[in-house]
């Protein structure tokens, strides 16, 4: 074999060993994706499964909303405590008239309910002017939800601190029940309950269980947390609790729901 025919061995050779080394090298980056998506994919559903949750849902095909004649008959014995309860709105015309309604519905003789509306340009303000005297509102542009909250809890005065989002509603009963569970545990700062998920018909078609330190009430119409939780549709707070938890006078929501002082 001449030095020709050697020197084009030798150059194929090194051809081939470049090759695969540039394919081992692809191969080693492909694996590596690969290997960073599986990881980043365990990450996510770990954090995900460790994640603490206030509620679980549970989702159903629709089913009537039977309300248990014993909720409308709660009553409170001895003076009430006096509710301070805001709505922030905003562009809710479909729903705000009910969840009106549903506070004004309790029946409950202590109650100072404010709506908070951003100015909203939807039929909210006709809707509101409709049941004017039975509650306060006021409609003026805010910072979003929190910044509401803080606008509407500025002009009340009550015992008990609670808001209820605009498309949300209170079944009969809720705010006896809840001042009966204030009244029977003076350590009780804060509660918050089951939540059952409605269509538009009003049909029932889930539930939001509350999850963890949880006591369950003998009619398990509310479900009350003993620790600080701000929720995100219905709950009340103790306003000394406030006084007593964080040493303030004055509370601040943050867009998150934590309570802030000032």
């Amino acid at each position: 074999m001449n030095k020709k025919t050697m020197d084009r061995i030798e150059a194929l050779e090194a051809r081939i060993a470049a090759l695969e080394e540039r394919s081992l090298a692809r191969r080693t980056v492909r694996t590596r994706q690969y290997l960073k998506g599986v990881l980043l994919r365990w990450k996510t559903n770990l954090r995900e499964k460790l994640r603490p949750k206030i509620n679980r849902l549970h989702h159903y095909p629709p089913r009537d909303l039977d309300v248990p004649e014993s909720y409308r008959e709660f009553t409170l014995a001895g003076r009430p405590p006096t509710f301070a309860i805001v709505t922030p709105s905003y562009n809710q015309a479909r729903f705000i008239g009910a969840t009106v309604d549903s506070v004004l519905g309790q029946g409950y003789p202590a109650l100072n309910f404010h709506v908070q509306d951003a100015k909203s340009c939807d039929g909210t303000i006709k809707i509101l002017k409709s049941r004017n005297g039975q509650f306060s509102w006021c409609s003026s542009a805010d910072r979003g939800q929190a910044h509401g909250l803080n606008l509407g809890f500025d002009s009340l005065q009550g015992e008990i601190m609670s808001y209820l989002n605009s498309d949300d509603l209170l079944l009969p009963g809720t705010l006896a029940y809840v001042a009966r569970a204030f009244a029977a545990d003076p350590t009780l700062d804060i509660v918050y309950g089951h939540r059952i998920c409605i269509n538009r018909m009003e049909w029932r078609s889930g539930d939001g269980c509350c999850r963890d330190m949880i006591e369950k009430p003998s009619n398990g119409s509310t479900t009350f947390r003993k620790r600080l939780c701000f929720g995100a549709h219905a709950c009340g707070t103790r306003s000394a609790g406030l006084t007593r938890l964080s040493g303030l006078r004055s509370i601040g929501i943050s867009f998150c729901g934590h309570m802030q002082g000032e």
